[in-house]
């Protein structure tokens, strides 16, 4: 597996060369576009399980939110998507 990072524009992205030698792309969480990308990844997941309840969005969002989880106090998150070649999650 290779692993190399990119960065421009304070925009970091990561690309990864898997054992199938197909390429993947990570990317931070920065913007309206990617937070519903990275909501949605759950989405796609676990769409054919009859028994996964989807959370809320807003129940997920504060959990990453500084003001409303206590443990930003102490650290801090950085969300990243995993996207294949066609630039899917």
């Amino acid at each position: 597996m290779l692993l190399w990072k990119a960065s421009r524009e304070k925009r970091d992205a990561f690309f990864i060369i898997g054992p199938s030698h197909t390429p993947m792309k990570v990317i931070e969480v920065q913007d309206k576009r990617s937070k519903n990308i990275f909501l949605d990844v759950a989405r796609t997941i676990y769409k054919d399980d009859p028994n996964w309840v989807c959370p809320l969005d807003n129940e997920v969002e504060a959990i990453v939110d500084p003001v409303k989880n206590p443990f930003f106090k102490h650290g801090q998150c950085t969300r990243w998507i995993l996207l294949d070649e066609q630039q899917r999650p």
